[in-house]
């Protein structure tokens, strides 16, 4: 089992307690794109749904964490003045 594997496990895992057991769907699929080995596709997703991960603060640290998601840049390029 590679490194991705054990991270999309334990993501798995952690979304699972979210959101009163239901789990988070853009989570999943993130999860899958990492099972997939598709890094390009987890990080685009970790980006297109940050406002609905960044939520779930343990979620979102992960993700972070796992370097899916630089959160400086994404705030800088998505401020409005």
């Amino acid at each position: 089992m590679n490194i991705n594997q054990i991270n999309a496990d334990k993501l798995q895992l952690l979304q699972g307690y979210e959101n009163e057991g239901r789990g988070i769907n853009c989570v999943r699929q993130l999860v899958a794109e990492l099972r997939a080995e598709r890094m390009v596709s987890a990080a685009a997703i970790a980006s297109n749904e940050w406002d609905k991960i960044s939520s779930y603060p343990k979620v979102a640290q992960m993700i972070k964490d796992l370097r899916l998601i630089n959160q400086d840049a994404y705030i800088s390029y998505h401020m409005v003045d």
